[in-house]
């Protein structure tokens, strides 16, 4: 999800690899397609856009339960004792398929 102007959020409920490794200042890449913003001029390729920057853990407080607060409902009937945790990214920067920047109108 979109979490502010500079960062994306997500919740992570993995008991696998993703949930060891993923810590304080792991670089990830978010992977985003949605075709319809292609059809609409927003994104190229196909609707696709990736994202990458470095994941800040919230386990508890505000932003842990703002990022589930927006989660949708379907997420968290998968998670209903609450037992994942929210993910912050700091977006650094942000490609299409062929890796030219991608700006956005404010």
């Amino acid at each position: 999800m979109v979490f502010d102007d500079t960062h994306l959020a997500l919740w992570e409920r993995g008991k696998g690899s993703t949930d060891q490794n993923l810590k304080d200042g792991t670089k990830l890449t978010v992977f985003f397609r949605k075709p319809a913003l292609r059809e609409a001029g927003l994104l190229p390729k196909g609707g696709i856009a990736r994202f990458y920057g470095t994941a800040k853990i919230e386990k508890s407080g505000p932003v842990y339960e703002e990022i589930w607060n927006r989660l949708i409902q379907q997420e968290k009937d998968r998670d209903p004792q609450k037992k994942g945790f929210g993910v912050l990214i700091e977006v650094e920067r942000a490609e299409d398929l062929d890796g030219a920047p991608l700006s956005f109108p404010s």
